[in-house]
């Protein structure tokens, strides 16, 4: 079910397996930080609303290089706000942007007490089969 969609990104949630969908689009190399902020503060608000329990990411056309200001941003604003709404473990398909998958990884990397799995998967397969098996 199709919970958002912009030029940049698309949200959907997979209410059978209660997963909150996110999909970068290739227009993202256009964003603006304030366009990244409010995508992220979209996607916190859905997660919470349907009650999700894990996330997807799919960055592979992500072409926006999070800065460290916006890393830091994130792990404080977005990734905190997954913890307290009890987020499982998130999975992520890989950049075709190597600094845009970097820049993700450190954002992730930012919080030493992150409390739930994070990985990466070249493909849509191996990353849902991961988020719906224990």
């Amino acid at each position: 079910m199709e919970v958002f969609k912009n030029e940049y990104a698309t949200l959907a949630y997979n209410m059978k397996n209660e997963i909150l969908e996110q999909i970068w689009n290739q227009a993202s190399a256009n964003m603006k930080d304030e366009d990244y902020k409010m995508l992220q503060n979209k996607t916190l608000t859905a997660f919470g609303e349907y009650k999700a329990s894990k996330m997807y990411v799919d960055i592979n056309n992500l072409h926006f290089t999070i800065s460290p200001e916006l890393q830091t941003w994130t792990n404080e604003q977005i990734v905190q706000g997954l913890i307290s709404h009890g987020i499982e473990k998130i999975a992520y398909k890989v950049s075709t942007d190597i600094f845009a998958q970097i820049s993700v990884e450190q954002a992730l990397e930012e919080d030493n007490t992150q409390k739930f799995p994070a990985r990466f998967f070249e493909d849509e397969f191996s990353a849902f089969n991961w988020l719906t098996n224990n």
